[in-house]
């Protein structure tokens, strides 16, 4: 569960995205992915994904070699599909769904975004929530021991706020004692620029999508195009018999386990 003292840390990178904030900066690319099956079940799993408006594929590497290595499977048959990516599986696996809504973090991306996203949080502060309303309320319900001269200090300059309050835990009392309104607009702000800061950094954000693709077990591609149809040797003798206008291209087993290396 997030909180706003995860929120209003500046130190972290956690930003509290719905599912569709985050669907929304995401650009749409033609992505493509394997089907692996029997030689028995080509016929019918063509149609099914000529019908289809949206069909599972495999990216991973090693879910493509052990669904060929299976000793109770056996596929021998790979078709390669393209179509527009519908992100699910990433966005479900970087938005944590909380009790106070959805969120997600940005741990793993370079030091340049996270100091984006630092600054965006600075410029929350400044914009919503440093004002003397709020600093007035923290020292009165807090109990915060400074004399009169610190706070005004804190109210008057920005920078020895950020010091004496945004970079330590007193940031959390300070929160407490913010409005409620305060606080309601600062965090549509970062959610705001957080968004625009995904924008920027969209090849950034591409590459982490790439990566994670290649985790899941299967992703979820619309409208897909058969591209073309490998098959094993066993497979390819069958074929020709039994449908001799298929196109395919034959792989030997070697090169057929590790094709998900080399094209995805």
């Amino acid at each position: 569960m997030i909180t706003n003292k995860t929120v209003f840390n500046v130190n972290r990178v956690a930003i509290p995205f719905s599912k569709k904030e985050l669907e929304s900066v995401i650009n749409q690319n033609v992505v493509n992915g394997y089907i692996s099956t029997t030689y028995d079940n080509l016929i019918q799993t063509l149609e099914d994904i000529s019908r289809s408006k949206e069909y599972p594929v495999i990216l991973n590497p090693n879910e493509i070699f052990t669904s060929s290595n299976n000793p109770l499977i056996r596929n021998d048959v790979l078709i390669r599909v393209e179509g527009l990516q519908s992100y699910s599986e990433f966005i479900n696996n970087v938005i944590r769904d909380g009790e106070d809504g959805y969120w997600t973090d940005f741990m793993t991306y370079s030091e340049l975004f996270k100091d984006e996203i630092k600054k965006v949080k600075l410029l929350a502060y400044k914009k919503f929530l440093w004002n003397y309303h709020n600093i007035d309320e923290w020292f009165t319900t807090k109990n915060i021991g400074l004399i009169d001269d610190d706070k005004n200090m804190l109210v008057s300059d920005f920078q020895t706020f950020k010091e004496r309050v945004l970079l330590t835990d007193d940031y959390k009392s300070f929160i407490d004692a913010c409005k409620t309104e305060d606080i309601s607009n600062a965090v549509k702000y970062i959610i705001k620029k957080g968004c625009e800061v995904l924008r920027k950094y969209k090849v950034e954000l591409n590459n982490h999508i790439a990566i994670d693709n290649k985790r899941q077990t299967n992703i979820i591609l619309k409208n897909p195009i058969i591209t073309k149809i490998f098959l094993q040797s066993s497979a390819a003798s069958r074929c020709k018999k039994d449908w001799p206008r298929i196109k395919f291209t034959t792989l030997d087993k070697k090169s057929f386990d590790t094709i998900g290396i080399w094209e995805v």
